[in-house]
């Protein structure tokens, strides 16, 4: 599987069917392609790759209808994901360097556990991206309007807003939560044939640590072009994909060396508030 994703006819022939599918529905709800493919003109085609036809007809029609300035934030009430028992949120914004960890800051606000997300960035710097969320009881949102309304003020409230002024909370952590290991793995991985690197992460879950991850990201100014996160019982193995300024790699040792360093020490003290 992995070699056929990887094979560019494999890939667009990928693309082109996701997109002839998504522009058949989107067609029959009534939308111009004219306006379709402007707005399609913002997403990469890695997007058109992983996301499902259901979640592009969506996303596109919210893009459609969003008539003001800055960053649109929508919750799938109509389309809760039964295949990954969860609640999707979707953002689409210009980039910044603070966007994670904004997103994850509220997040953590609104007390939402992200089970996964895909991130989006083009080459004309918009994002589109989507976050697989659930309540801190486990469960998706649900169709709860008052709730979905909440998210989706409060997630643009931070974008918003200066990073400084909403850095990622100390919650205390109680005496079961202490005892499971504090052992933090951080990998920085740089491969030949990619032009980014990958960041994997392995340590407890604990709320506002993607908040922290993305602040120290954008603290040394690199580029978030993609994230894999994944929720294992009581610990996180998260995947990172980052550039620096210029889009590439980041193969600077001793850059590497204090990002590491710095990731550790603000995730330890997090983990023993």
């Amino acid at each position: 599987m992995r070699l056929g994703l990887e094979n560019p006819r494999n890939r667009e022939e990928r693309i082109s069917d996701k997109k002839e599918t998504s522009l058949y529905k989107l067609a029959e709800h009534g939308m111009d392609e004219e306006r379709i493919q402007q707005i399609w003109a913002n997403a990469n085609n890695e997007y058109f790759l992983r996301e499902s036809a259901a979640n592009i007809v969506w996303h596109t029609e919210a893009i459609a209808s969003f008539s003001e300035s800055g960053s649109l934030v929508v919750t799938d009430c109509l389309i809760q994901n039964a295949l990954e028992g969860a609640t999707q949120i979707f953002i689409y914004t210009k980039n910044s360097n603070y966007l994670f960890a904004k997103t994850a800051a509220a997040f953590e606000k609104l007390n939402l556990n992200i089970q996964g997300a895909r991130i989006f960035t083009s080459d004309n710097d918009y994002c589109m991206d989507t976050y697989t969320v659930l309540e801190a009881s486990g469960k998706p949102v649900g169709d709860n309007p008052k709730r979905l309304a909440e998210i989706e003020k409060v997630v643009t409230k931070y974008l918003n807003s200066d990073m400084e002024t909403i850095s990622p909370s100390h919650i205390r952590r109680t005496r079961k939560d202490k005892y499971f290991s504090h052992t933090i793995d951080i990998n920085w991985l740089n491969s030949p044939n990619r032009d980014y690197s990958t960041v994997e992460i392995n340590c407890p879950d604990q709320s506002g640590i993607l908040a922290s991850i993305g602040k120290t990201f954008a603290e040394h100014q690199i580029n978030l072009r993609d994230a894999r996160i994944t929720t294992l019982g009581e610990r996180v193995e998260d995947l990172f994909f980052v550039t620096d300024q210029s889009n590439k790699p980041i193969g600077d040792q001793d850059l590497i060396d204090k990002i590491i360093s710095e990731l550790k020490i603000d995730l330890e003290q997090r983990l023993d508030t």
